[in-house]
């Protein structure tokens, strides 16, 4: 079995669970793995490393990017990498193939061109950032990936436009989770006032990026019968219309204090009725989402129907594939929510089903089986 070096650059707040279940299939098919984590600084505490999978085959390395030098080499895309290789070429040395998650490539590109290596690697691209595209370093790292490995058809196909891949180079991958992993759908407690309504849930990051804006607005006038479940993080910017909504409205809008790991937060899913995935069209990243969300599959795999935003990819596959209703005016979101139930039983059972076609092993083994072929 090959031993392999992930490299991610987000330290402890980066982690998503692509880089989890990644991680994941490679320690089930019994590989050795290094992971090299660049602590960014973000939190002046210890990198934290629970959410990272632990096993007995893998080995953690945090590398700290906290230096008066990291600060100013951040500015430019070849210098804050070509420090980040300074920093880790005794590791790189040691390894023939490698795996990096979005621009961490540019370290293992700065190595080839250093050492004169042929040594191949994958890049996982996560995000889109239109802004780099015109940067010769983040474009040469892309072209000498041996595989770009992305979450969505849509995504691919700007990637293909952004950096001019050949089709052939780029791999999808959904963000989806494992039917390996536990699923607890115990039902949550949640308070009296608002137990028995319809309970309509916003998870994730509570930013302008994911329409939260238009989804606390269009809150106003949610119907009595109804309940907004907000439970996510970064929303320091909505905290005062927060708090005056659940003022205005406090058995119709509830902010969830429940603490879940990546084991529990199904519990949560299975106790909601509609999910919302939500995304703004006026941003380069968010427009061109399609079918990366995990909350999508997240949502689906408990039978649970979804309110969509119209973006490309995602409204031809909850409209095609009746597992819910696309939000094209958030001033009637509510009773779109309302139609769904026109039609509840319906779309959660295709949603279900369908998350068996969607799980992240069916869609990653191909992915895997490419890179074990890398010579």
């Amino acid at each position: 079995m090959k031993n392999i070096l992930f490299i991610d650059g987000g330290g402890w707040n980066g982690i998503t669970t692509v880089q989890v279940n990644v991680i994941n299939f490679f320690l089930d098919k019994g590989h050795f793995i290094e992971v090299i984590i660049f602590d960014n600084g973000i939190k002046p505490d210890q990198v934290k490393l629970d959410r990272w999978p632990k096993h007995q085959h893998i080995t953690y390395r945090v590398i700290s990017q906290r230096s008066v030098l990291d600060k100013i080499c951040n500015r430019l895309f070849f210098l804050k990498h070509f420090l980040k290789f300074l920093k880790c070429r005794h590791i790189l040395k040691r390894f023939e193939t490698y795996y990096a998650f979005e621009y961490e490539g540019g370290i293992l590109c700065t190595f080839q061109k250093f050492f004169n290596s042929s040594k191949n690697y994958f890049l996982h691209s996560i995000e889109l950032y239109e802004a780099t595209s015109t940067s010769s370093f983040v474009r040469n790292t892309f072209a000498k990936a041996s595989r770009v490995v992305t979450q969505d058809w849509v995504r691919k196909k700007r990637l293909c436009e952004m950096y001019d891949l050949p089709d052939f180079k780029l791999a999808v991958s959904v963000n989806s989770s494992r039917r390996s992993d536990t699923l607890d759908v115990s039902p949550l407690p949640f308070p009296d006032n608002i137990a028995s309504k319809t309970k309509v849930l916003f998870i994730g990051s509570l930013i302008e990026e994911h329409c939260f804006s238009e989804v606390l607005t269009a809150t106003q006038s949610i119907p009595d019968d109804m309940c907004l479940i907000i439970h996510g993080w970064g929303g320091k910017k909505y905290e005062t219309q927060i708090n005056e909504l659940i003022g205005r409205r406090p058995d119709n809008v509830w902010l969830s204090n429940f603490q879940l790991s990546d084991v529990t937060k199904f519990r949560l899913y299975a106790s909601i009725d509609i999910g919302l995935v939500t995304f703004n069209k006026n941003y380069f990243n968010t427009r061109n989402a399609g079918l990366s969300a995990g909350k999508l599959f997240d949502f689906m795999r408990v039978g649970k129907p979804v309110l969509a935003s119209g973006i490309e990819g995602l409204d031809r596959f909850v409209t095609e594939h009746a597992v819910g209703k696309v939000v094209e005016d958030f001033s009637v979101l509510y009773q779109q929510a309302s139609q769904i139930f026109d039609a509840y039983n319906l779309y959660a059972q295709n949603a279900k089903k369908l998350f068996v076609e969607y799980e992240f092993d069916e869609s990653y083994q191909p992915v895997y089986e490419q890179f074990i072929a890398l010579k």
